[in-house]
């Protein structure tokens, strides 16, 4: 639990060093229904780009509309904020599902999306079949944004025009997205990324330290408010030859990945129970899907929010506030006020390693740092 991303095994490493070596080749099928066409590109950044020149090409005389959900990565619009297309921003409501009311609005008001974006949050599946409904009437391209996701469950991948999952986002791999549609021909022209030795170098570096060094390096990052930094992508690039072997590894047991990772958020559940009255699991053990991306504890007021995520930091725990919120959402406060109060209401917890046997004791220890108290509040 002291660091952000999975960390491969030796076994793991070596393992996908050799399939590097003998250039394995990368299956799609845990990821597939009955879509014609797929394509792996490097993460879901330059997914959401490739999608947009598609569809911009079919415009002619204006610019392309996409719809996002204000609760959104700044960082990943980056390539999309250099196309030549106008980005709008539709309301979520605090169980991560679009405002359906305030979307009918905005196309009342003349704004008609050409491209909406759904996301899956955290693993939980979204509405799909009332997205589809609403596209349908819209006429728009409907692209289901499944980076949280393991592998597809209910409606997920049913009803969409394409919908992309980013396997790096959930498994030791350096890079790693693909793209699936059953309704368009997915065939772009990539440029190859040189071999991750950045990537691999920092997992042997986490294999290596002992525990004591990852935790330090937890304990001098920003601060609950602070957004992460940005990283720069590049558009339309294939997922690495290393990308590839690590994923490859991975597809044969990927119940087993999603069971633990589910294990890991009870763990976490049954840890804050005691304190229900100053936060709570944001979704429940059946939202939250067969493999969540994080557990997500909301708390009730942004003060305790942070005062515990600072207590939780100190003490190692690689604990995240999310996202980086796209700053033209402040030309309008009062229409993404539900985003902006997710943003500073709720924390996320690694759930991709093996967690402490004394869990709750920590989560005790951190609880009595951040609110002065030796036990729950009642």
């Amino acid at each position: 639990m002291y660091t952000f991303a999975p960390i491969p095994s030796w076994k793991e490493l070596l393992c996908g060093l050799l399939a590097w070596i003998k250039k394995t080749e990368l299956s799609a099928s845990p990821w597939s229904h009955s879509e014609k066409h797929m394509v792996w590109l490097s993460n879901g950044t330059a997914i959401i780009d490739y999608i947009v020149t598609l569809q911009s090409e079919k415009i002619k005389n204006r610019q392309l509309v996409i719809w996002l959900p204000d609760y959104f990565c700044n960082n990943a619009l980056q390539l999309v904020k250099k196309q030549d297309a106008l980005i709008k921003f539709y309301p979520i409501n605090s169980m991560f599902d679009p405002d359906w009311k305030a979307c009918e609005e905005m196309v009342k008001a003349g704004c008609i999306p050409d491209v909406f974006i759904l996301v899956h949050y955290f693993g939980r599946a979204a509405n799909v079949s009332c997205a589809a409904e609403f596209c349908r009437k819209t006429q728009a391209f409907l692209l289901e944004d499944a980076a949280h996701v393991l592998s597809p469950h209910g409606e997920i991948g049913k009803y969409s025009n394409a919908i992309f999952y980013c396997p790096h986002k959930v498994l030791a791999s350096p890079d790693g997205a693909i793209l699936c549609s059953s309704t368009i021909a997915l065939s772009p022209i990539l440029k190859n990324l040189p071999f991750p030795k950045t990537w691999l170098f920092k997992k042997v570096l986490q294999r290596i330290l002992p525990t004591f060094f990852l935790r330090c390096r937890n304990q001098n990052l920003p601060g609950f408010f602070t957004d992460g930094r940005s990283i720069e992508k590049t558009p339309e690039t294939s997922v690495s030859s290393l990308g590839r072997c690590m994923i490859s590894l991975t597809l044969s047991h990927l119940d087993i990945i999603g069971n633990a990772r589910k294990q890991a958020a009870t763990k976490w559940r049954d840890a804050f129970l005691p304190y229900n009255e100053l936060c709570s699991a944001a979704l429940s053990i059946e939202e939250e899907g067969p493999s969540p991306y994080r557990f997500v504890l909301r708390f009730k007021d942004a003060e305790t929010a942070a005062n515990v995520f600072t207590a939780l930091r100190l003490d190692g725990i690689a604990v995240e506030s999310w996202p980086d919120l796209p700053p033209d959402l402040h030309e309008n406060l009062s229409t993404h006020r539900v985003a902006y109060e997710l943003r500073r209401t709720l924390i996320f917890f690694p759930i991709f390693q093996a967690l402490p046997s004394d869990l709750i004791r920590v989560v005790k220890l951190c609880m009595k740092n951040a609110l002065g108290k030796d036990g729950p509040v009642h």
